[in-house]
């Protein structure tokens, strides 16, 4: 409770002075405001997107020719595949409705 009452107490005492002195604090990241930020992320998982799926598709490919003809192993491939694919199109579908919200918002 000691602890809690000198951090108030200190709070309290440099507040007004922050206020009278107009101490402002710089912005440390590149970005302007959070809706650049999320943005940033965005791109960044949409990149991300376009690396992963066609190595997993390259990868279900090298699995169907080393399956030689096992069901098992064939199926598993074919999964990957098919997998790799709904993601794709998800990245992209999220890419175009997030196009599609900054259109229709005004926002570049």
């Amino acid at each position: 409770m000691k602890k809690f009452s000198k951090f108030f107490w200190g709070g309290v005492l440099i507040s007004p002075f922050l206020i009278i002195f107009a101490i402002t604090i710089p912005n440390p990241t590149p970005w302007k405001d959070l809706g650049e930020f999320i943005g940033a992320i965005c791109d960044l998982i949409f990149y991300i997107g376009l690396v992963i799926v066609p190595l997993m598709i390259v990868i279900s490919g090298v699995m169907f020719i080393f399956a030689k003809g096992e069901p098992q192993k064939i199926a598993q491939a074919r999964d990957i595949l098919f997998w790799a694919l709904i993601g794709g199109l998800i990245v992209l579908f999220a890419r175009g409705i997030a196009s599609i919200i900054e259109y229709f918002l005004g926002t570049p």
